[in-house]
């Protein structure tokens, strides 16, 4: 196997978490949707049942709190390390390890990267984050979701929140670039 398809498949396989993370945020979304919708007049007006439900929503925490415990499961541990293993063999570091390495990135901004990344990758992403976002314009994360999706705590998302923020190193270093509207809060891109 070159270099090349062992980059991809390592991508591929790191890629797994964010399809399992956007999944549960999609059920959460889904389960916000379905207690909004109201056929009858939701292309109108805002009920007073949905006033309610939006009330309540946010109320709730700022993060989906779910679960990143284990992101990769142990057969694709083992997967990782064999393509490392394998490009070891060839000389070569494997592009997203470099990269976290060489950069020192945390795994929460590893995480980051990746999910700016996705759409890149496949433009059906762009459409899974514009359904979670509610938006069909925002089809990059932005800062909020990349701390929900992220976060365990709200602690934590006040953290993410500063990491991803203009002086954090992600935004600094150039990996991740804004767009969209000054005045919403802004998309992140991947600049890889």
């Amino acid at each position: 196997m070159n270099s090349q398809t062992l980059a991809i498949e390592h991508l591929q396989l790191n890629m797994r978490w964010v399809n399992r993370t956007l999944r549960k945020a999609v059920t959460v979304q889904a389960k916000i949707v379905a207690a909004l919708q109201r056929h009858d007049v939701t292309p109108l007006c805002v009920s007073d049942e949905q006033v309610e439900q939006l009330l309540q929503q946010v109320n709730n925490k700022l993060c989906y709190l779910i679960d990143h415990s284990g992101d990769l499961s142990h057969e694709e541990c083992e997967i990782e390390q064999q393509l490392r293993e394998q490009a070891a063999k060839q000389g070569t570091v494997l592009p997203l390890v470099a990269m976290t390495e060489q950069l020192q990135l945390t795994e929460f901004e590893k995480r980051a990267v990746l999910l700016c990344l996705a759409p890149e990758l496949h433009r059906g992403y762009g459409r899974i984050l514009a359904y979670i976002h509610d938006d069909l314009n925002s089809q990059a994360p932005t800062i909020g979701l990349l701390c929900s999706l992220l976060a365990a705590s709200e602690e934590q998302w006040l953290q993410h929140r500063k990491t991803l923020s203009v002086y954090g190193r992600l935004r600094r270093l150039g990996l991740l670039l804004t767009q969209g509207d000054v005045n919403q809060e802004q998309q992140l891109i991947c600049r890889l």
